[in-house]
């Protein structure tokens, strides 16, 4: 079994926090949507040139479009704010409807292109958390 390796990147650690989540996935986690726009960001805006997240669910059905849409607007005008009672208590929802609608760009975007770069750093990631 290979050592874990104590250093990671702030990238891993977002990751890390999807596979967290996917173990508990009826608890509500207030940052779960915050960490899911960050890691689209990153991949996708940042290395992938996608300019408009929304963009990438341009394709969704009608209903999973919605929970994309919701889950971006919600997660980039509250990372962008001041946390308080109001804005905190917004997301209290079950982690397996941020983490399907997350999983959901991967799959759908480019045809399933970015299915590989979910995969392994879920795959990653639960060797870390495990």
């Amino acid at each position: 079994m290979r050592p874990k390796n104590p250093i990671r990147s702030a990238y891993q650690e977002l990751w890390d926090e999807v596979a967290t989540a996917r173990t508990r996935p009826g608890s509500p986690m207030p940052s779960l949507p915050n960490v899911l726009r960050r890691i689209l960001e990153s991949y996708f805006s940042t290395l992938g040139g996608q300019g408009n997240l929304y963009e990438i669910g341009r394709d969704l059905k009608p209903t999973e479009k919605a929970l994309h849409d919701a889950l971006i607007a919600w997660s980039h005008s509250g990372s962008h704010t001041i946390v308080d009672a109001e804005v905190f208590a917004q997301p209290l929802s079950r982690n397996d409807h941020w983490l399907d609608a997350f999983e959901r760009i991967f799959k759908r975007t480019s045809g399933g292109a970015h299915m590989g770069h979910y995969n392994m750093m879920m795959g990653e990631s639960q060797k870390y958390i495990s």
